[in-house]
């Protein structure tokens, strides 16, 4: 299989150059309920990628091509799972020089933004099944963790609402009711 065939369902996006795939293996012990001891091959693939040097070197705040600054270190976003291994993209990321918004860390094709650890398309993946799970289901298929799971739906909330502008003209929200039992609610 060519690597041009991989961008697109890992990475979320065409425009990524993917240098090399390396997979790591390791040998996870694993106990049935009888207690009999036994090892599972777990694997994981690390891309390392770049993105087309048209995209790069990008304010992540207005997205204008800016000059470059210095190199950060290597980071590593996790994607989509390849099966059942675990798949993730490395890249040190450029800081540029913004006239606007000063020294920052370059936006990148396959994330919402620097900071965040995951790519759009897992976001989006995880965002449409919280749509039809509960949060725990969601944490155990994706295999993060409960914080990484709200981050993930409130960038693609924040993707969605800018892309659409479902806010534009809203001038006031009426709020119903407050509850503060349990959990604080409000409608």
């Amino acid at each position: 299989m060519r690597l041009s065939k991989l961008k697109q369902p890992l990475c979320g996006t065409d425009r990524i150059i993917i240098d090399d795939i390396e997979i790591v293996s390791r040998a996870v012990p694993i106990e049935d309920g009888n207690g009999n001891e036994s090892t599972f091959l777990e694997e994981e693939w690390h891309l390392k990628v770049r993105p087309y040097k048209a995209d790069g070197c990008r304010c992540p705040v207005c997205g204008k091509k800016c000059k470059g600054y210095d190199r950060s270190d290597e980071r590593s976003w996790r994607t989509v799972d390849v099966g059942i291994s675990r798949c993730y993209l490395h890249y040190a990321p450029r800081r540029v020089s913004c006239e606007e918004h000063g020294v920052v860390t370059e936006a990148v094709t396959w994330a919402d933004e620097p900071k965040a650890r995951l790519t759009r398309i897992l976001d989006d993946q995880i965002a449409w099944s919280m749509c039809h799970l509960c949060q725990s289901a969601v944490r155990e298929l994706m295999r993060v963790g409960s914080s990484t799971v709200a981050n993930a739906c409130a960038r693609v909330l924040a993707r969605v609402v800018n892309q659409q502008g479902l806010l534009d003209g809203v001038t006031r929200i009426g709020i119903d009711e407050t509850g503060w039992g349990h959990h604080k609610v409000m409608t």
